[in-house]
């Protein structure tokens, strides 16, 4: 598999991953526009919950499935060593979440969402079902039936969100639907999910046979033992980009009202600075099991310098972008003079961290090829330790902007700890320098002209950031693009 492939897969993946975890940005306008911070804030709080809870639900059989079936020969003696196991594991974890929903509901802060957290409960159940033979077609190269699969539950959740949240209200007042007038409507955004997540079900529904099939219970026990240190880097890496948000709740100073409104204003920034982390979100859909089918290759090493050399790059001319139409995408959290826009201040700092993020999967391949799946482990345990930290001691001083410094922070340590143990284990020549160029280049760039520029009327303004925008990608990219044309 070329490169070019690589990076025609990426776009497909992308373009569902843009739709899937931008179900929550394509959405971020409906809800700053419409619901006050607070609401947004709760609508936040509860998707970082659920980040936990769905390491819980897929335990990261879905990377041993790529280290296990990547032979055609085994592949599905592979896959129903998993899917019998997991199916019954996600069943009696659901039953236990519906159970104890009103504990949790008191437990977090939010005694009256018993029903919110049994809605949530349902809908990682079907995103756990859903994983696995997703995750199939990945690994067999069906990024086009993948990404349409993902598309259609996207689309089908977007929808019933802007019904239940636009349409709907306009047309029935309180009085004729009481439903739709909720004390939190975070409730009618979490059904409009269970909807799309449903429907996502349906359309894989029929690998249910492989649950008819026998399953090899040695396989299994030697992918979990596989898969078991991974769980603990999921689970830190949920803690790196999620954390934050349930410590804001409770180590912010203020009332009940403002806390809500602050994790709001912090979120909703960061769903922007994720536009980098969606690029890197559909990389790893694509580079995941490419890294594994490539590993045979007697040039693989040079294959993933290159992988993570041009990843580096496409990164940058992100974060280029995002920084110099700041003032025109912020319409997208909020209209002018929203108090989402005090936010802003921390974008660049978030994107920088998601850029570090996407090296941080790209300098981490060795651990996973090599086996030692417990040492990624320890890396991400340590990342997560530092959040924590970080988040406790300069939360209650420093509030949001605590958070995203200690996400900067924690990828940097992260990138360097990872580079740093994998060249001792499986060396890859990666080109440090040009790829420190690329980042470094795009934040000069970007500061220097918003700095120089800002004074220009809107218009010309714009016309010079296009100008600036096509300079730095012509400046950088034609030598890429020439090269890897060339290598193939």
């Amino acid at each position: 598999m070329s490169i070019r492939k690589l990076a025609g897969e990426t776009l497909i993946y992308g373009l569902s991953s843009i739709l899937g975890r931008f179900a929550n940005f394509l959405l971020v306008p409906l809800y700053t526009w419409i619901l006050v911070d607070a609401e947004f804030g709760d609508i936040a709080y509860f998707y970082a919950l659920m980040g936990f809870l769905k390491v819980l639900y897929t335990l990261q059989l879905d990377t041993a499935f790529f280290r296990f079936g990547q032979d055609k020969a085994h592949r599905a003696g592979a896959y129903t060593a998993i899917l019998r196991p997991v199916s019954g594991y996600i069943l009696f974890l659901t039953a236990g979440l519906l159970l104890l929903a009103p504990l949790a509901a008191s437990w977090t802060g939010y005694p009256t969402y018993v029903q919110d957290f049994r809605i949530i409960a349902l809908i990682l159940a079907l995103d756990a079902f859903t994983e696995f033979p997703l995750a199939r077609l990945r690994l067999e190269q069906r990024p086009l039936r993948f990404a349409g699969i993902r598309i259609t539950g996207i689309l089908v959740n977007i929808l019933f969100n802007v019904l239940f949240l636009l349409v709907l209200p306009m047309a029935f007042d309180r009085e004729a639907a009481p439903w739709l007038y909720p004390e939190s409507r975070l409730i009618l955004v979490l059904w409009a999910n269970l909807i799309g997540s449903a429907v996502t079900f349906l359309l894989v529904s029929r690998d249910i046979r492989y649950l008819f099939q026998r399953m090899d219970t040695d396989l299994f026990r030697s992918m979990f033992r596989y898969a078991a240190p991974l769980i603990l880097v999921a689970f830190a890496g949920v803690i790196n980009e999620m954390l934050d948000r349930q410590l804001l709740r409770f180590l912010l100073p203020g009332t009940d009202q403002e806390i809500r409104a602050q994790i709001g204003i912090y979120s909703a920034n960061y769903r922007l600075a994720m536009v980098i982390s969606l690029f890197t979100q559909a990389f790893r859909y694509a580079a995941e099991p490419f890294f594994f089918r490539e590993s045979g290759s007697a040039t693989a090493q040079q294959t993933y310098a290159r992988v993570s050399r041009l990843f580096t790059l496409a990164a940058s001319i992100g974060l280029v972008v995002i920084l110099l139409f700041q003032d025109w995408l912020k319409f997208l959290i909020g209209r002018a003079g929203s108090s989402y826009h005090e936010g802003l201040q921390v974008l660049p700092i978030l994107l920088t961290a998601n850029i570090l993020l996407g090296l941080y999967y790209n300098f981490s391949v060795w651990y996973k090829l090599t086996d030692k799946t417990r040492s990624g482990a320890w890396i991400a345990v340590g990342g997560a330790l530092v959040t924590i930290a970080g988040n406790a001691l300069f939360i209650p001083q420093y509030g949001y902007v605590a958070s995203a410094w200690t996400t900067l922070v924690c990828y940097a340590l992260m990138v360097i700890v990872s580079y740093t143990w994998g060249q001792r284990h499986y060396p890859v020549p990666y080109p440090l320098g040009r790829m420190a160029l690329f980042i470094g280049s795009a934040l000069v760039v970007a500061g220097l002209s918003r700095y120089t520029l800002s004074d220009l009327p809107e218009v010309p303004r714009m016309i010079a950031y296009i100008g600036i925008t096509l300079l730095f990608i012509a400046g950088w990219g034609r030598p890429e693009w020439r090269q890897m044309k060339v290598s193939g």
